[in-house]
């Protein structure tokens, strides 16, 4: 007889979690994740950091939940590429504590990047913006302008309590 009950109640659990699992399985589909804005530290140090070969940006991702249950975000991995698919960052850290998402709520995570100087000429010239770059004409356009002027690939994935949801997104930067 309590084998009985134990078989029943070890069913019940085993039901319980493959619900579970399938349930948040099913509404990762509702994790939406976008570009809120990606901004550039613009001041006199930071285009002296560009001359010297890199700049630090940073890309305010928008975590989206769509579903009526909460999500804990574990792991974010997105990296920066040209239009023609070239590397041009990773991130400089990883996401450093879990963030929970509440139900139809939306969720602003910062990510940093350092992009050379090589790698923004790379991003212009497969933007058709520069076709023979001159830091000169870099400083300029970044001053003037107040961005770079080019498209960027952010691919990768995020990781919401084991279910890993795929990121590609292109944003004008």
């Amino acid at each position: 007889m309590l084998k009985t009950i134990l078989k029943w109640v070890l069913i019940a659990v085993i039901i319980g979690a493959i619900y579970y699992y399938v349930t948040k399985v099913t509404n990762a589909s509702k994790l939406k994740v976008s570009v809120d804005k990606i901004t550039f530290p613009i001041s006199l140090s930071s285009i002296t950091d560009l001359a010297g070969g890199s700049l630090i940006i940073t890309v305010n991702v928008n975590i989206g939940n769509y579903s009526t249950v909460p999500y804990t975000i574990n792991q974010i991995s997105i990296d920066a590429f040209t239009e023609k698919g070239t590397p041009v960052a990773t991130q400089l850290s990883p996401l450093a504590v879990p963030v929970t998402i509440s139900p139809n709520a939306n969720n602003i995570i910062p990510i940093q990047y350092k992009i050379g100087y090589n790698n923004i000429i790379a991003l212009l010239q497969d933007s058709g913006i520069l076709s023979a770059p001159s830091i000169t004409d870099l400083i300029t356009n970044f001053a003037l302008t107040q961005s770079i002027g080019a498209k960027i690939n952010l691919k990768g994935f995020v990781v919401a309590e084991s279910v890993k949801v795929n990121v590609d997104l292109t944003q004008a930067i």
